[in-house]
């Protein structure tokens, strides 16, 4: 899951298993770190918390639920093909990296989640799978945050923030401000508002996620990213596709305005994550186009 120059990311010893499935899998947990051993736990977590979800009616595979078991799969097969091996750090994206892609949308998502249920509990048992359901959809986010946590043990994050002020990347500070606005937009619609986590916001929700996340670890001038091109076309790409689904999104919301559905507060939480999402977007192609070389970056001042 880190780079082998890392001593922390080194393999620990394996172990043998009592199985021959049980025991290639417990040779494989045995030679992960302890950053893979809580993405790859983690996230095989989160498929059996799925798959179990479905057939008592906590969820069904579709919108968030299938961003979830994406994610899980990606963070599930990185872990083992990378841990072990130690192949991830040549990859042209850095295993780690992806891990952590991985983690922020698993944690974004099952907890955008968790609070809706939270706020709609008189549907639970309608909509939700009673209260089976509900300790399911707590234990994803569990699982999920667990995820994150191994892709950020494995990787130094604390610059992510701080790399776009120092290094003047005006690009990524908006995409990174937008995706603020947009969180707080989903957090009301989905709290205090009348909105639901279905497929166009949930898939909307994602790429925008992804997108600032794609951002924030290029940041700086060193990312370990070797592509043939400037990671913020990735950026790019992620951003328009997330502004298709907002536009999507804007017609339903338009129709159930129309039909005198929604009130003042569900109008200002949408206008609030479409800002958010399309400053996303603004703020990608601003850094890419910065980063291509088509526009000089400020410099940063110098300090006494």
């Amino acid at each position: 899951m880190t780079d082998p120059a890392d001593p922390s990311m080194a393999p620990a010893p394996g172990g043998a298993g009592t199985g021959p499935a049980t025991g290639a899998t417990s040779g494989l947990m045995a030679r992960l770190d302890t950053a893979g051993r809580l993405v790859a736990g983690g996230s095989a977590a989160v498929i059996v918390i799925l798959v179990l979800g479905i057939p008592v009616g906590a969820w069904e595979l579709e919108g968030y639920a299938l961003v979830v078991l994406v994610a899980a799969v990606v963070a599930l097969a990185v872990a083992f093909v990378s841990g072990p091996t130690g192949a991830g750090a040549s990859w042209p994206v850095p295993a780690r990296d992806i891990a952590l892609l991985a983690g922020v949308v698993l944690s974004v998502v099952a907890v955008l989640n968790l609070i809706e249920v939270l706020f709609d509990l008189d549907q639970i048992d309608d909509e939700r799978g009673g209260v089976v359901g509900l300790l399911l959809t707590i234990f994803l986010a569990l699982a999920s945050l667990t995820v994150l946590a191994g892709a950020v043990t494995s990787r130094e994050i604390a610059g992510l923030v701080t790399a776009p002020v120092r290094d003047g990347d005006r690009g990524t500070r908006l995409a990174a401000a937008g995706l603020v606005l947009a969180l707080l937009g989903s957090l009301v619609m989905l709290t205090i508002s009348v909105y639901q986590m279905g497929p166009t916001f949930s898939f909307g929700v994602t790429l925008a996620v992804l997108a600032a996340a794609v951002l924030l670890l290029n940041a700086t001038a060193g990312s370990s990213w070797s592509l043939p091109f400037a990671p913020a076309w990735i950026a790019v790409v992620l951003a328009a596709i997330a502004g298709w689904f907002l536009i999507d999104l804007t017609g339903q919301v338009t129709r159930q305005n129309d039909r005198g559905n929604l009130d003042a507060i569900d109008l200002l939480a949408f206008a609030l994550y479409a800002i958010g999402a399309l400053l996303v977007l603004a703020g990608s192609i601003w850094s890419a186009v910065e980063r291509q070389g088509l526009i000089k970056p400020r410099t940063p001042a110098a300090t006494a």
